[in-house]
């Protein structure tokens, strides 16, 4: 059922873009600053330009020159978070897992989606920093920078459940044929 979940939860992130614009959304909004406050404290530590901050705005100066960028909830990935929890819910819902390791590996899943968010924002500022600050290459970088950070993460984190979990069943199992 991921497939499934996963576009009923995209198409549901993007009526609520759609509907409640920018941070019109304050609850989804709310983690955002705190998202940014890191990404200038990174590129900051990383020399890599100048960058300051402040609410969900970024203004950085950078090789090519001034960018700002203004980071609303879909865009640092709350998005991304919503449908990781709903893919989540459903998969470990279906596995035959202890529920301590089912919230384990829920809130291990949820740090690393946080993370890959900030990765892309990360290297959304890098981009405006070191490669272009033109609007429409930005644009272009943006429009595809989450979906191609986020489904890897997604598949390879589903994997690793799957492959750890699978091998921990083999284990149970030969344990209860010796014990036979």
């Amino acid at each position: 059922p991921a497939g499934p979940i996963f576009l009923s939860g995209s198409a549901i992130i993007l009526a609520l873009d759609s509907f409640f614009p920018y941070d019109t959304l304050g609850p989804l909004q709310y983690i955002v600053p705190y998202f940014v406050q890191a990404n200038v404290w990174v590129i900051t530590a990383l020399d890599l330009g100048i960058a300051t901050a402040r609410d969900n705005l970024m203004f950085l100066n950078g090789d090519f020159g001034p960018f700002a960028m203004q980071v609303f909830w879909p865009s640092a990935g709350v998005h991304s978070i919503i449908i990781y929890s709903l893919v989540m819910m459903a998969f470990l819902i279906k596995m035959r897992i202890p529920k301590n390791r089912k919230i384990m590996y829920f809130v291990i899943g949820i740090a690393g989606t946080i993370f890959v968010n900030m990765i892309r924002i990360f290297s959304l500022s890098v981009y405006a920093l070191k490669v272009t600050t033109d609007p429409k290459a930005w644009e272009e970088f943006h429009s595809v920078a989450g979906e191609i950070m986020f489904l890897p993460w997604l598949f390879i984190f589903l994997l690793i459940v799957t492959f750890v979990e699978t091998k921990r069943l083999k284990k149970q199992e030969s344990e209860k044929e010796i014990q036979k």
